[in-house]
This record gives C-alpha cells, sequence and structure tokens, in this order.
C-alpha cells in the first residue's frame, strides 16, 4: 500500500528520470523461474554500482538488493524486481517516460495483466506457457 502513496506523489520530471535511467541502465527480460521448471517469468534488472540508486528504486517499487559479480574490482549491486504487483507498478508509472525501452515493459504489463487470470495453486494452461515463450522471444529480439 505504501508503494501506491509514493507513486501518486511521484512528480512528472521524477518518473521521467528513472525512466530514463532504466532506459539506459535497466534490463527487462523473462527469465526461467528455476532450473528444474521450464517456465519463464518476468524481471526487470538494474546492475551498477551506485548504491544509493538502487536504494531509491527499492523504496519507491519494493524488489531486492544483491551484490553482483563484476571484472573491474569495484563494488557492483543488482536491483531485482519480479513480484507481480510489484512490476505491475513500477511500469504503469515509467512506460509513459520510456523511449527504449517502452515496448518491452508493456510485453511484461500483458504478461502480469494475463497471468492474474490464473490462480497462483492452479496449473498454467499450454496457451499460457506458449503464450510466455512468444513474448520472452519478442522482448529478446527488441533488445537487439
Amino acid at each position: 500500500m505504501w508503494i501506491l502513496v509514493k507513486l501518486k506523489h511521484m512528480k512528472e520530471t521524477e518518473k521521467s528520470y528513472i525512466a530514463g535511467h532504466f532506459d539506459g541502465e535497466g534490463c527487462v527480460r523473462f527469465r526461467l523461474k528455476d532450473k528444474h521448471r521450464n517456465f519463464r517469468t518476468p524481471c526487470l534488472q538494474l546492475q551498477i554500482t551506485h548504491l544509493p540508486t538502487l536504494e531509491m528504486y527499492k523504496t519507491l517499487f519494493g524488489g531486492n538488493i544483491y551484490e553482483a559479480k563484476n571484472k573491474i574490482g569495484k563494488p557492483m549491486f543488482k536491483w531485482l524486481l519480479t513480484n507481480f504487483n510489484d512490476i505491475l507498478y513500477f511500469v504503469n508509472s515509467i512506460a509513459p517516460f520510456s523511449m527504449e525501452k517502452k515496448e518491452q515493459l508493456e510485453l511484461v504489463k500483458k504478461w502480469v495483466i494475463k497471468r492474474k487470470e490464473f490462480k497462483k495453486t492452479e496449473k498454467l494452461p499450454d496457451s499460457f506457457i506458449s503464450f510466455t515463450d512468444d513474448l520472452h522471444i519478442t522482448c529478446t529480439l527488441l533488445k537487439g
């Protein structure tokens, strides 16, 4: 609930800054849920060296921050957003201002909305798995 309050009070300049930053540094993808299930779920990711920026993302949108590996010896951190409701809040707030990742963000939004049609406990139909695979391919091609 507190996230909704934050988003309602974010200025358009703040949303556009976050959209521009995420366009340049962020990643939108459909990752495998785990190695034992061949099923993908959306994941938004940002990997940078400036921890306070990631803490801002976490405060505004949720998610988790992890230490990330890098080859330059400088501490690097990764923010991951995997909760479907948090992803939807993020997309709804920055997609109108996004330029480079707008289509990918809209694909993720489409997936989250369609996923909500099914109970968490029920087996997802093959048609939804196919739908997810198609979105994954489209999202990957948009990165090119």
